[in-house]
């Protein structure tokens, strides 16, 4: 990354299994969101908060943002639309829940692009419509332009550690009390330290960083990337580093217009627009 010189970034997309009968070493990491509480079912957070996984085992997080429209990250994307899954609720391994398969996506159009930036972002259509009970999160408005040191809650339904642990809780979303620690790269991006313990890990992605208006309308202030480790940090534990998140105030507009796209009669998913 041109702006952390010398520094190791990674995903936090799990490699988990679509059921609760993992198969590999990633796999076993998706459990938890880093040194989180569990959310309660009925809680605003998880109206809002949805998984997202497939066949070959993905496992990202991601943001009811329209009435069939997920903000997630860009790596989170499948090579089809039709491979990804789309599961609501707070313990949707654990107890049936309503799904809906994705029908299209699209991702930035500069996603890892080394001249333009990270550009970790991307909405994805689901069939149907959100399941009754679900809510809706809003973007930031200029006049929510959020600060250095502001307070956020992660959430997602990833890793308590990034070391070997217990199965059982696969795809329990949880949260976390952050605080943005720095901007990135002409505010398209900030970070959070959560060297503590505390933050986000394998299976994260995508994920929100929310904040709450006075009303208790959730905004999805940034969407969780990825983690980058400086000299110093435990190689031990690799999610005990910072953590970084794509700025939904400063990617709205691009949101918005994807929104748009995905919604029209006339959209048509173009080879450009799949994962790679």
């Amino acid at each position: 990354m041109r702006f952390f010189p010398g520094l190791f970034l990674f995903f936090l997309t799990a490699c988990g299994s679509g059921t609760p009968e993992l198969t590999s070493k990633a796999a076993r990491l998706a459990n938890g969101i880093l040194g989180g509480e569990i959310v309660a079912e009925n809680s605003p957070e998880a109206r809002v908060t949805v998984l997202l996984d497939s066949p070959d085992g993905l496992l990202c997080s991601g943001t009811l943002i329209g009435e069939n429209l997920v903000l997630t990250a860009g790596h989170c994307l499948t090579k089809k639309p039709e491979d990804l899954r789309v599961l609501f609720g707070a313990r949707p391994y654990q107890r049936p829940v309503p799904t809906r398969p994705a029908v299209a996506f699209i991702r930035h159009e500069h996603f890892k692009d080394p001249e333009r930036g990270r550009n970790d972002v991307a909405v994805v259509k689901f069939a149907g419509t959100r399941p009754a009970g679900t809510g809706i999160a809003a973007l930031p408005t200029d006049d929510e332009d959020f600060f250095l040191g502001a307070s956020f809650w992660a959430l997602g339904y990833g890793a308590t550690s990034g070391l070997p642990t217990s199965e059982d809780d696969v795809g329990l979303l949880r949260r976390v009390e952050l605080k943005i620690a720095a901007f990135h790269s002409q505010a398209r991006e900030f970070s959070a330290n959560q060297r503590g313990g505390r933050g986000a890990c394998f299976g994260d992605s995508g994920g929100p960083a929310l904040l709450w208006r006075k009303d208790r309308t959730p905004v999805v202030i940034g969407i969780e990337s990825g983690i980058f480790h400086s000299p110093g940090d435990p190689p031990e534990d690799p999610c005990r580093a910072m953590s970084l998140y794509m700025n939904a105030l400063f990617y709205r507009r691009w949101i918005n217009n994807a929104s748009a796209s995905l919604l029209a009669d006339d959209f048509v998913q173009q080879p450009a627009q799949l994962a790679r």
